[in-house]
């Protein structure tokens, strides 16, 4: 149906909607290790490229009987982080900024349709290095740049077109125990 707006709206610079053709998916995954967290980033649609920061992939790739879903048009950049207190604030910013790099360069490759993080906590912990040097004890009022800066690095992704899934691992603190 083609819209009938004056010609005051057109004038002031509005129009009707625009459609995005550009179909995709952002998904945040999180279960407990070994739940198939990668194994469902791996069926998704493909070419894909999967960034591997969480240090218990091994075993989803060397799975000799992996699950019928798993495509084997996925590729796997394998990058290790240090944890906390292995560096100093000025070497996470560099990891940050690298790791970066690494997805939005992946956000450039025509062929690829879907990217994963693999594990999108421990990114959120390389990017509170990398501003404060620490995780713990940062006031919620001294993050309001790495927030805006969490949402730019997504509103990236988003506007990639591609698929985007990032898994998440729970931690003990998160999880409810009923009738232990």
């Amino acid at each position: 149906m083609t819209p009938n707006l004056p010609q005051s709206f057109i004038r002031a610079g509005f129009g009707p909607p625009l459609v995005n053709k550009i179909r995709r998916l952002m998904v945040g995954t999180e279960g407990e290790p070994a739940s198939g967290k990668t194994e469902f980033i791996a069926s998704a649609p493909g070419p894909g490229i999967v960034g591997c920061i969480d240090r218990n992939y091994e075993a989803m790739l060397e799975n000799p009987h992996p699950p019928k879903a798993r495509r084997n048009d996925f590729a796997y950049r394998i990058i290790n982080l240090p944890t906390e207190t292995q560096c100093s604030q000025a070497e996470y910013l560099k990891h940050w900024k690298d790791f970066k790099e690494i997805i939005y360069s992946a956000c450039k490759i025509p062929e690829c349709r879907t990217i994963g993080i693999d594990t999108d906590n421990v990114s959120w912990d390389l990017q509170m290095l990398a501003d404060f040097g620490r995780i713990a004890q940062v006031p919620q009022l001294m993050r309001a740049g790495t927030n805006t800066a969490r949402r730019a690095f997504i509103t990236k992704l988003f506007d990639s077109g591609k698929n985007i899934i990032a898994t998440n691992m729970l931690r003990d603190e998160y999880v409810d125990v009923v009738d232990d």
